[in-house]
This record gives C-alpha cells, structure tokens and sequence, in this order.
C-alpha cells in the first residue's frame, strides 16, 4: 500500500495498531457508490486500497461489502443508526469514540460526538476527518 493519506502513512509507521481488510476492486466501489450518491474520492481512494477495518483497538472504518453478522457493513450500521436518531441525510463508514458519517449529496464528512442529532464537526475530505478526529485522541498515545 502506497500511503495516500494520514491514516495510511500512520499504518505504515505503526501496522500493528490497524488491521485493514484487503483492498477493494474499483468496479466494486463504482456499483456501490452509484447506489449511495456523492462518495468523497478519498474516502473512496482509502477503501480501494484497505478496504476499511480496524484501528487503535477501538475504532472500525466500516466497509461498503462489509458483513452484516460482524457489523461492519455501511448500510446495516447506516440503517441501525439512523433507526437510533441519526439525521437520514448521512451514510455512516466510521463508528468508535463517535460516529462518523458522509452526506451523499455534497460530500461532505462529519463526526457526531453523540452519535444523533446533528454533527459537531464537519469536514472537506477523508484526510481531514482523520486529522481532525481519530488522529488527535491516539497521537501522543502511540507515538504516530
């Protein structure tokens, strides 16, 4: 994997703290993406070459052909949470010490702190939710 974004970069410096799935085929992420409107390319460019998955132990970036039993499939968890509060508006691909979610009509990236109602970050890109959420609460703890 050649790093593309913090998270990756990170990976590669610290591999025993994320657990990645394996990447994704780009015709795979095209068919689903179509069905979920505006995906961010970031977003997009990280699941072709994870797939999603695990990481700091806590925090699971979920997978557009994830597995409903284990629950980390987007639209299982994207339907639970939104049966629990969450605005309909948003896709949920992020859940952990909050809950992260991308807004299918403009792009747009958002942490909800308490996992309802409406987001208490929003962000640009893929890179900058990462820099802005995970990234700052496990840094100094690991070293990255």
């Amino acid at each position: 994997m050649s790093p593309t974004s913090a998270i990756e970069t990170d990976a590669v410096k610290r591999p025993l703290l994320f657990r990645w799935r394996s990447p994704l085929p780009e015709d795979t992420l095209r068919h689903w993406a179509m069905r979920h409107g505006s995906v961010p390319p970031d977003l997009l460019r990280f699941w072709s070459s994870t797939g999603g998955g695990e990481a700091f132990e806590t925090e699971t970036l979920l997978s557009p052909i994830g597995e409903p039993a284990t629950g980390d499939d987007i639209d299982g968890v994207t339907s639970s949470c939104r049966r629990a509060g969450l605005p309909p508006d948003w896709v949920v691909f992020h859940v952990g010490l909050g809950l992260s979610a991308f807004h299918p009509i403009d792009g747009r990236l958002a942490w909800f702190g308490q996992r309802t109602g409406e987001p208490t970050q929003v962000f640009d890109s893929f890179d900058g939710w990462y820099r802005g959420t995970l990234r700052p609460e496990y840094a100094d703890r690991y070293a990255l």
